[in-house]
């Protein structure tokens, strides 16, 4: 039993780590008025004192980490020295670290939730980027790299915060080549190039942070084997057996992501901590799950602290064995169910997680969680899960083109046609009226339901892709649909005037062709996938030859329907009809707009001559900015150009010498567009 005792200027009230040549205590400040603050006192082993090299390392690690001022690092305070021991003060994080976590669900079977493990290592990657770009003095790149990335190093308080601690074995650019051969680390954690020896850099604590997030996700260890010498091999070949076998449990862009952390060849990972993260916050985002700090907060209050019998920091020995009653129960993984009590601590912080929109499974391949209602629960572990898997690797599959086709096809579902419900509220021909002013009225009035947008797809540089990619398909002999070239269909689904969840026709034929008008791929790509692949859709194709991978589908099925929205703000013929009440489908896109900045970003894209041809109907009209407009102009977040034509207009002119006013004062595309949204909702008026 520690007993507190006093150390210099502190109170060293517990020693809750002691390590080969360091030792770390709980510790209190004092100052006037009865101030008091905890933080944390690592100081070295008086038999290590004099060991100069270890005191330089030591002295070192408290250099850089105070350097390394961010969120979520934690922060030294100062470097001291009391009777021949130096010392550390650090930030105090009042809670438990990711091995804790891991180690307390592992033994109560049950599995973090895919979101907070996710968040979790985002979390953590952005502390490491921010170390990896730190600069010294003078500007100069110090070249970073933390060296240990493991669960136990990874601190999180019981407010959901998550910081990476511990750069005791940290180097630098400028220590590399000393470096270069030796073994720091914890054998499970390391890289391929630190097992062989050879310098490493910031991509190295890349692969070691997709290890935590594969254990996480997991529940098992990924690379432990009988002896430090088997987890080493392990490691330097990449042997990914467990996450070969398991990793059905996950999605199949989370999959996707871990395994690109996990690649052998340093130049295949990804080459930046932020890379990484922005692929795991783009997955949430898709999947719309939110998740915070005090949602990780309420988790750890729930499923972990009752089952701690003692408070510490990385005690493995204190994480106790479960009651029988908990062994076997499922984890509800992001909102209670109907049957729980509402009243349990953090529940209002976990209802916060909430999917707004429910992905089908079908879009993420194998889903990992089973819905029931309201709830989301996740299966419990079998006794197996806890510290790996025994046994052979099951064999591979020898069609995966099926499951790709699956994985597509949950991607690209086809709009709801208007036709399916014969009651519009409202109807009408888009020409008459445009879209912009279409959109702008059901906004003002708060209205919530579906706006449905049809026309034909002629003359234009999808249809003429469209076009090619069949071309390709009956040549290659590939399956496709004989009407997907004559109709475009987009909808909007408005929650009180506010566009929350879009629509789109997204068959492969026209995500092909989108790719192919970004660029994303060339047509002899496609070419090569069909022929290589003649079963198979185009998209589903490219994925089955590793020229797309399945992360991306997703993602650019998303900016595909944005795209395609904001396109149907350039049709000049079609149809409209609005059903009031219809709720969304499964398989919407977020917005992520209001109905003034979709509106902006749509009339943004408007071809020039397309434009001409609108005022070219209204030349001689005079134009006036309105007396009482429906939405004041300040709503569209006006930039500097829409501003001076909206003053250009306080007096009334001829709408031909509103545009060549307008034009003087700024590029003449943009100014005609900066007119023609002030016509179309109602910030200027026709006379």
């Amino acid at each position: 039993m520690f007993k507190p005792q006093q150390f210099g200027r502190y109170l060293l009230s517990d020693r809750i780590a002691r390590g080969g040549m360091s030792e770390i205590f709980i510790a209190k400040s004092f100052g006037p008025m009865g101030f008091e603050k905890n933080l944390v006192i690592k100081r070295i082993l008086p038999e290590f004192a004099g060991d100069r090299e270890f005191v330089r390392m030591f002295v070192n690690e408290a250099k850089l980490v105070c350097t390394l001022e961010h969120a979520n690092i934690v922060q030294v305070i100062e470097l001291g020295e009391v009777d021949g021991q130096y010392y550390i003060a650090m930030e105090y994080v009042n809670g438990i670290d990711a091995h804790i976590l891991w180690r307390t669900l592992a033994r109560r079977r049950q599995r973090l939730p895919v979101g907070i493990a996710l968040f979790v290592v985002a979390e953590t990657l952005k502390g490491l980027d921010f170390a990896h770009r730190a600069t010294g003095a003078h500007g100069e790149l110090l070249g970073v790299v933390h060296r240990d990335v493991s669960p136990s190093n990874i601190l999180i308080s019981h407010r959901g915060d998550v910081k990476i601690g511990d750069f005791g074995i940290a180097l630098v650019r400028h220590e590399s080549k000393s470096h270069t051969g030796s073994l720091k680390g914890k054998f499970g954690y390391m890289t391929p190039e630190q097992i062989a020896g050879l310098s490493v850099d910031h991509r190295s604590d890349i692969f070691s942070a997709g290890i935590v997030l594969a254990e996480l996700l997991l529940g098992r260890r990924l690379f432990l084997g009988e002896s430090d010498f088997e987890t080493m091999h392990r490691v330097l070949n990449v042997r990914l057996d467990v996450l070969d076998e398991h990793e059905s449990a996950l999605p199949a862009a989370v999959a996707w992501i871990v395994r690109r952390a996990l690649q052998r060849e340093v130049k295949d990972r990804y080459q930046t901590a932020s890379a990484f993260h922005e692929d795991i916050v783009e997955y949430l985002y898709q999947e719309r799950v939110r998740v915070s700090g005090e949602t990780l907060a309420a988790f750890i209050s729930e499923y972990v602290v009752p089952y701690l019998r003692e408070k510490t920091l990385s005690d493995e020995s204190s994480v106790p064995e479960p009651p029988p009653s908990q062994e076997s129960g499922p984890l509800p993984l992001l909102f209670p169910g109907p049957e729980e009590d509402e009243t349990t601590t953090g529940r209002r912080a976990l209802e916060e997680v909430q999917h707004v929109v429910i992905v089908p499974q079908a879009m993420v391949g194998l889903a990992p969680v089973e819905m029931t209602g309201e709830s989301i629960v996740c299966p419990p572990f079998s006794d197996e899960d806890v510290e790996g898997v025994e046994g052979p690797m099951p064999e591979p599959s020898a069609e995966p083109e099926p499951e790709i086709a699956r994985l597509v096809s949950g991607q690209l579902m086809s709009a709801e046609q208007a036709s399916a419900s014969p009651h519009p509220n409202f109807q009408g021909r888009i020409g008459s009226r445009t879209v912009a002013k279409i959109l702008f009225r059901f906004s003002v009035v708060s209205e919530s339901g579906l706006l449905a947008l049809t026309g034909k797809r002629v003359g234009t540089r999808e249809a003429e892709l469209l076009e090619r990619i069949a071309w390709l398909q009956d040549t290659c002999g590939s399956p496709r649909d004989g009407s997907w070239t004559l109709q475009r269909t987009c909808q909007i689904y408005l929650e009180h005037g506010q566009p929350s969840l879009l629509m789109a026709d997204r068959s492969e034929e026209m995500l092909a062709a989108y790719l192919l008008s970004i660029d994303q791929i060339t047509v002899d790509q496609v070419e090569a996938a069909l022929r290589s692949r003649p079963q198979l859709k185009p998209v589903a194709a490219l994925v089955a030859a590793n020229l797309l991978a399945p992360l991306h589908v997703s993602r650019h099925a998303t900016s595909f329907v944005l795209w395609s929205v904001l396109e149907a703000f350039s049709w000049s013929e079609g149809n409209f009809a609005f059903y009031h009440g219809r709720s969304c489908p499964l398989e919407a896109f977020p917005s992520g707009h209001t109905a003034l900045a979709l509106i902006a970003k749509g009339v943004g894209l408007i071809p020039e001559q397309q434009l001409d041809d609108y005022f070219n109907r209204i030349a001689s009209r005079g134009v006036v900015a309105s007396r009482a407009p429906t939405v004041r102009i300040e709503a569209f977040n006006p930039d500097a150009l829409l501003m001076d034509c909206y003053r250009a207009i306080i007096t009334q002119r001829r709408v031909d010498e509103a545009i060549t006013v307008c034009s003087v004062l700024g590029d003449a595309w943009q100014a005609k567009q900066a007119l023609y949204l002030m016509l179309e909702c109602d910030l200027a008026e026709l006379v």
